[in-house]
């Protein structure tokens, strides 16, 4: 942990395709993913060099210890009168914040995916396919990031499982969170140097009410799915939502409870600064061991998501966790 026995870091440029390797000129080595839908970002500082001229669009490929870390491309770089270029870069993901109309039939979340990923001409895995088919929808005028978003809303709504995409070093992937489980342990004793955590009920809710209107009765029709015990203890905290006429109340009441399961417990965070680990990014969950929050109901091994992941490479491999309990 926390050391690096070796790292390569290129640039291509756009231009006429020479690749040189720049892992000598730079310093302050960072890189950030994150599971809201945003591309991931790799940065540096670099000494300037008559050779490498830094083009928009260059790509960038980082390794460490023969393991692909980043593959993306130059959009940002920045000079100062210390002769140095700071550069920022994203991955593939990058395109999918461009605003499209599409018209998608019933289809899965990785189908969806999968679509938009051809549409754009983007490399792309499905790791997982998706365990709920979404109805036709019409996504006008939306960036891709919120067509694929509002699929894997609806499937972890109405088929319990929790999807995510990700760049895996030039590959854009649709996985399921269960596939990316490790065996890492966070806590006192493991990696951690030290931890700031917070617990909240401030975007939970234990009252979910749900309402159709019936065309044919010209009557609101309501469905209420409570936790009386947890209303009793924080207050009644609802969550209301007019539901699609098609649904039956068969539908309607499932959606309900799945409301109400995603929601009805305390968010509980934590940020981690940690020695370095190259298998860690956004979407891989970990097991925590701190011994001092047993009493907040996090006990030994419990599981938590990586909500974001920040890399950096200096003297020493470090990076920094948020980290979010697995319904506990």
């Amino acid at each position: 942990f926390g050391a690096s026995t070796m790292m390569e870091l290129l640039i291509q440029d756009v231009n006429d395709g020479k690749v040189f390797d720049i892992t000598d000129l730079a310093t302050e080595l960072k890189w950030e993913t994150t599971i809201d839908f945003q591309p991931s970002k790799f940065e540096f500082t670099m000494v300037l060099d008559e050779q490498v001229k830094c083009n928009y669009g260059d790509i960038i490929r980082f390794k460490v210890d023969d393991k692909g870390i980043f593959y993306g491309k130059l959009f940002k770089k920045k000079r100062s009168s210390k002769k140095q270029w700071k550069i920022t870069a994203y991955d593939q993901m990058r395109y999918l914040k461009n605003s499209d109309t599409i018209v998608f039939e019933a289809s899965k979340s990785n189908e969806i995916f999968a679509q938009i990923c051809e549409i754009n001409h983007l490399e792309y895995k499905v790791v997982d396919e998706g365990n709920w088919t979404c109805p036709e929808k019409i996504e006008d005028k939306k960036t891709y990031f919120a067509m694929i978003q509002h699929a894997l809303d609806l499937t972890l709504i109405h088929g319990g499982m929790w999807y995510i995409i990700r760049d895996n070093f030039g590959t854009l992937e649709h996985i399921s969170l269960n596939s990316l489980v490790t065996d890492l342990v966070i806590g006192d004793d493991s990696v951690a140097t030290d931890y700031d955590f917070e617990g909240s009920i401030d975007d939970s809710y234990n009252y979910v009410k749900l309402t159709k209107d019936n065309k044919k009765t010209k009557k609101r029709e309501v469905y209420v799915v409570q936790d009386s015990k947890n209303v009793g203890l924080w207050g009644k905290l609802q969550f209301h939502e007019k539901v699609d006429e098609k649904m039956n109340e068969s539908q309607i009441q499932q959606k309900a409870e799945m409301l109400l399961k995603a929601k009805n417990f305390p968010k509980k965070t934590f940020k981690v600064p940690c020695l370095g680990h190259i298998g860690i990014s956004a979407g891989n969950s970990v097991q925590l061991d701190f011994k001092d929050l047993e009493s907040e109901g996090i006990e030994k091994n419990s599981l938590a998501i990586v909500k974001k992941c920040t890399h950096k490479w200096g003297k020493v491999h470090t990076m920094e966790l948020e980290l979010r309990t697995v319904n506990s």
